[in-house]
């Protein structure tokens, strides 16, 4: 008889045994459960993670993509990555973008751009806003069944100092001719007043802009962030949203720009911020549909940074909107770094409504996830969080489609400052199970054992026709180390069945264990 194994490593302290041993939970034990797994930097300073995105389905397999950026990259040249979803989705790249040159920061905003070209691959957009001299550059990428790493379109800025690029977005289809379009920030044009531009796709897609945005006043930064807002007024064209962090001294404001066959270029909404210094329209992103009236809605941040916590307002539809927000979230805690990015990130739970993200950078010196479940009646209440590591967590987040394709929407978090800034980021994808909670619990004979040190499927090793799994505890007695092997089956319990012991001391068994096919 050939019995097989399958080989799976894994490397924990924790103690619990999942029933996946390639995921990881970090959230509050008292919600919904929510599986990570997380994508590393190479190189310390490369702040992989400043940047990510959803990318949508760029290489046609029918499963979402993500891409996140590393602005930092050798000596700030900087680099993107795209990583192909699936069941089984692995955390080495499958494509990577380049910066060109030193101290581009070329991947220092990223985002899926739709489907630019038409040709049923989804595209995605990088910012290198530091381009020649902080001229700016912005790289769009086609996707394809074998995707390159060649920029297909390539927009650059006017001039020193325009910085285009250091926002970019999606735009939806603003102008309704079945395109894909892209918006992109320039804070830095004529003395910081800003400008956003508009890029519609098309089957031959150019670098020239078709509706540009202006700011209002110099010193605005206006585009410091862009982004899709949905169709917040339910004429069918995409609409986009815009702000202007520096607006009025630093109180900042937001405008929202309605799409249409003959765009143009003059606000349909604006809300201006009131409180100084706050920063308001720090990020801004479109939520989807968070409450059900079938019109799209919008959340905008205020991150005022002598305080170090801020605000997120949701508006909802522009058919109803006013320049007051429907609901102003806050956690009431002083340099918690809550508004630092806020998104929309589909519908997590798939009740129907969509749902949204705001981070916390520096909550619990870590770094934490807020997410705010949509509804019918939504109300300021997080109904679920996520806690980072260390390095800035969520200074990124992001709707990420659906990698997985098991009708739950997933998002991504960039903590770019983990590990001496070499940066990591965090794929989340919703436990269908909807609980945290271990079913069983397997626990090592004595302290300092590092039991769970390492896990693995082992196959069948009993030939019962039950997937049975081993664990290792290289710590055991002095180092000698052990392995303790459990056979799967209907009276499964947590007694090892086999115990494998290490034959002297300091032999570190079990560190690595692992099932092998023979």
């Amino acid at each position: 008889m050939k019995t097989h194994y399958y080989i799976l490593i894994l490397l924990l302290f924790a103690l619990p045994v999942y029933s996946q041993f390639n995921t990881q939970r970090n959230i509050d034990p008292e919600t919904d459960a929510i599986s990570q797994q997380y994508f590393n930097g190479l190189n310390p300073s490369d702040v992989y993670g400043t940047s990510s995105s959803g990318a949508g389905d760029v290489n046609g397999d029918g499963y979402d993509d993500i891409i996140a950026g590393a602005s930092g990259y050798n000596i700030n040249q900087g680099r993107a990555y795209i990583y192909y979803g699936g069941i089984n989705m692995n955390n080495v790249p499958d494509v990577i973008l380049n910066g060109e040159t030193a101290n581009n920061n070329f991947g220092k905003s990223v985002s899926g751009a739709g489907d630019v070209n038409g040709d049923g691959y989804s595209d995605v957009i990088v910012g290198a806003g530091s381009y020649s001299g902080g001229t700016g550059r912005v790289y769009i990428y086609f996707g394809g069944a074998v995707m390159n790493n060649v920029a297909d379109v390539v927009v650059t800025g006017g001039a020193a100092g325009d910085t285009l690029g250091i926002s970019v977005s999606k735009a939806g289809d603003v102008n309704g001719d079945g395109y894909g379009d892209v918006i992109a920030g320039a804070t830095g044009m004529i003395s910081n007043t800003g400008k956003a531009f508009i890029y519609y796709g098309g089957a031959a897609m150019n670098n020239i802009s078709d509706v540009t945005l202006n700011g209002e006043a110099a010193k605005i930064f206006f585009g410091s962030s862009v982004s899709d807002a949905g169709d917040v007024n339910g004429d069918g064209y995409s609409d986009v949203v815009a702000g202007a962090k520096g607006f009025s001294g630093g109180s900042g404001k937001s405008y929202i720009y309605l799409g249409g066959a003959a765009m143009d270029n003059i606000a349909d909404v604006s809300v201006t911020g009131v409180i100084a210094n706050a920063n308001f329209g720090y990020c801004v992103s479109g939520t989807g549909d968070i409450n059900g009236d079938n019109f799209d809605d919008v959340i905008i941040s205020s991150f005022p940074p002598l305080l170090g916590t801020g605000k997120a307002y949701v508006y909802y539809a522009v058919v109803l909107m006013n320049n007051i927000a429907d609901l102003i979230l806050n956690t009431n805690t002083t340099f918690d770094g809550f508004g630092a990015a806020v998104s929309g990130i589909g519908d997590i739970n798939a009740d129907g409504f969509k749902d949204f993200a705001v981070s916390a950078i520096y909550n619990s010196s870590s770094g934490k996830i807020f997410i705010y479940y949509g509804s019918a009646n939504p109300d300021t209440t997080a109904d679920q969080f996520v806690l980072g590591e260390s390095g800035n967590f969520g200074t990124s987040v992001s709707e990420a489609g659906d990698v997985n394709d098991d009708g739950y929407a997933d998002f991504i978090a960039g903590a770019p400052y983990y590990n001496s800034s070499r940066g990591r980021v965090y794929l989340y994808k919703y436990n269908l199970t909807g609980s945290d909670v271990p079913d069983m619990r397997l626990l090592g004979e004595a302290n300092d054992n590092y039991f769970g040190y390492s896990v693995s499927d082992a196959g069948d090793v009993n030939g019962d026709g039950y997937p049975d799994f081993i664990v290792g505890a290289y710590r055991y007695s002095s180092f000698k180390g052990r392995a303790y092997i459990y056979f799967g089956g209907p009276a499964f319990d947590n007694v090892a069945d086999v115990t494998l012991q290490g034959e002297a001391v300091t032999n570190y068994f079990g560190h690595d264990v692992s099932g092998a096919e023979m």
